[in-house]
Formats: C-alpha cells, structure tokens, sequence
C-alpha cells in the first residue's frame, strides 16, 4: 500500500516556495493588478465621489441604518476619513441622516433610493466585469475560488478582531509584595536605622 503525504501550509515538497509563500506572494500580485484595474473603472462613479465613500455606502445597502461611529467600526476606517466620505454621500444625496429611533439624541446614517440605485448599478457592473474575467472557466472553480477568498477574509477579520482586543485590554497589574493586602500594597517596608550610641 503506497501513502501519499500532503505537504502542510509552511512545507513544499520541491526546492520552490512553500504554499504560504506562493499564495502570499499570488495575493502580493493580486493587490498590485485590482489596484490597476480599480483605476480604470473610477468611469462608474459619480463626481467628487471617491472609492471610500462607495465602500460605506455599500455597508449602509447592505446592512441598513447605521451611526456614524458603528459604520467606522465595521468598516475599520478612521473617524474623520468616514467623516469625510459620509459627507461626500450626503452632499450627493445618496445617503441621508435621520433621528435614531431608539435614542433621539443621536443621528442614524441611511441610503436614500438614489443611493440604493447607485449600488445596485455597481452590482451589475462589477458582475458584467467579473464574469468576461472568468469566461472560460468551470463554474465550478469559480464557485470554490468565491468559497476560498470567502474563507480568507474571514481568517483576516478574526485575526485583526484579535489584535484590536489585545490593543484594548488593560496592562497587566504588577503582582503585589508577599504579606501585604491590597489596602496597603502601596506601603513599602523599610530597614530600621541603626541607634546612634
């Protein structure tokens, strides 16, 4: 019987690069060719609306009203950055701000029908752009490679969510001196001076 062994994710069972290397640096060329290919589809947006902008009014489509600061969190941009897109969507009447319905102190941020239309004109042309990028293809390994970058993002939020707690939880507290309770912890004993004779 012959036994077959499957080289794990740091192994290559050749000189050439591991398959971590390899996909790291297949994600390394990816980046580099959607930044390109990015730049040339800037056609579908509106003017003075920016590629960050979009991304939130995304987030708002699909996720429904939020506030600002809840919409900063989820999308991991700077407070003013989303600042400064949430603006350019209000001024272009694709999202607008209501009173939040359980706290009437606060403001919600929620994309208007224009706005909802603006997303769904992007949906069919990133679909149209997709689809004559796989012509060709088996169905099915666009399906699996749909699936694995899927899986991918998920390993990249949950790593990112770890290193946000471990920025957030507080400093250790340094262990306290044997024999001395907390209310006193902060007494340090000394030497007693020697009697002058």
């Amino acid at each position: 019987m012959y036994h077959v062994l499957v080289p794990t994710i740091g192994e290559s069972q050749t000189d050439g690069p591991t398959p971590a290397e390899e996909l790291g640096r297949q994600l390394l060329r990816h980046t580099r060719l959607f930044h390109h290919l990015k730049a040339r589809t800037t056609t579908w947006l509106p003017a003075d609306l920016e590629w960050g902008a979009v991304a939130l009014l995304v987030h708002l489509a699909d996720g429904g009203a939020r506030r600002q600061r809840d919409l900063a969190g989820c999308t991991r941009l700077d407070p003013s950055t989303v600042s400064r897109h949430v603006a350019q969507l209000v001024r272009g009447g694709l999202v607008e701000r209501r009173p939040d319905p359980e706290d009437g102190r606060g403001v919600q941020l929620v994309a208007t029908t224009d706005g909802l239309g603006l997303n769904d004109t992007m949906i069919e042309q990133r679909t149209a752009l997709v689809t004559a990028l796989v012509t060709g293809w088996d169905p099915t390994d666009v399906t699996r490679l749909a699936a694995l970058l899927s899986r991918l993002s998920d390993e990249i939020e949950t790593s990112l969510d770890r290193r946000d707690t471990r920025r957030t939880e507080p400093a250790p507290t340094p262990p306290r001196e044997p024999g001395l309770s907390p209310a006193t912890d902060h007494v340090r004993s000394t030497p007693a001076a020697p009697e002058e004779g």
